[in-house]
């Protein structure tokens, strides 16, 4: 095997290796766990004009990397926990509150 990328991931801030073939460019990126503020990656690949001369055959492509920031979810995910029990508990209330009314109303004077 002759790949031209390698992707692999670790805890550590990544880098960029070239393999002594001086062909192959491994990328070890950040891991995508969200206790250590990982990273994802966008990885393009786009075709080139064709060569004019067989020796340049093989770049028949531009590739480009970009790291791009893992965005941590917890405070959404603790908003989004607290905000639909204070609903529930919100709800529940009104509806205790409108029954107690009706109760009221019920009552013999």
């Amino acid at each position: 095997l002759k790949p031209r990328f390698i992707f692999t991931g670790h805890d550590h801030e990544g880098c960029i290796f070239l393999h002594p073939n001086n062909y192959t460019i491994e990328y070890t990126l950040r891991s995508m766990m969200g206790e250590f503020g990982g990273y994802a990656a966008l990885f393009e690949i786009e075709s080139r004009d064709p060569p004019s001369s067989p020796s340049t055959a093989s770049e028949l492509f531009n590739y480009h990397y970009t790291p791009c920031p893992f965005i941590p979810t917890v405070p959404l995910n603790v908003f989004a926990v607290t905000s639909f029990i204070y609903t529930i508990v919100l709800v529940l209330y009104l509806c205790y509150c409108r029954i107690r009314k009706n109760r009221e109303k019920e009552k013999p004077l």
